[in-house]
């Protein structure tokens, strides 16, 4: 069931209505107008999401009104973009030729080494003979 829901998730129309939905219930005809796609291709998706219970709906008079069941959801996706946030900044350091900072403590002891990329100055660890080939 979590590989369908990720999946579901992973098409572009659906990511587009979910983050429409995060400002909460609309009916279908506003998400038509909203995505300007089609009344059959929008109904699809949601039919989609609806079948794996990321949303529910309820009937106004003739509108069908669509929210997000589990709105847990949205934390994830904000998780989604923080990490893209920081593959693009990670590549624009990359780019400008800056050494990216991980989150990991610097390699400790005699095969940590003190050596220098020979491209950008910066400190790098020295290749262990023992261990790895260089990468």
């Amino acid at each position: 069931m979590k590989v369908e829901i990720l999946k579901a998730l992973g098409h572009p129309t659906r990511v587009k209505i979910m983050e429409l939905l995060r400002q909460g219930e609309r009916c279908v005809c506003e998400l038509i107008e909203l995505t300007e796609m089609e009344q059959s291709n929008i109904s699809q998706h949601l039919s989609i999401l609806r079948k794996l219970g990321v949303v529910s709906y309820r009937n106004d008079g003739l509108r069908m009104i669509y929210r997000v069941k589990h709105p847990e959801v949205f934390q994830m996706m904000d998780i989604i973009d923080e990490i893209l946030a920081l593959r693009a900044a990670e590549a624009a350091a990359v780019l400008s030729g800056q050494r990216i900072s991980e989150n990991k403590a610097p390699p400790q002891g005699p095969a940590a080494g003190n050596g220098l990329n020979k491209l950008t100055g910066s400190s790098v660890a020295t290749y262990n003979q023992g261990c790895c080939p260089p990468m």
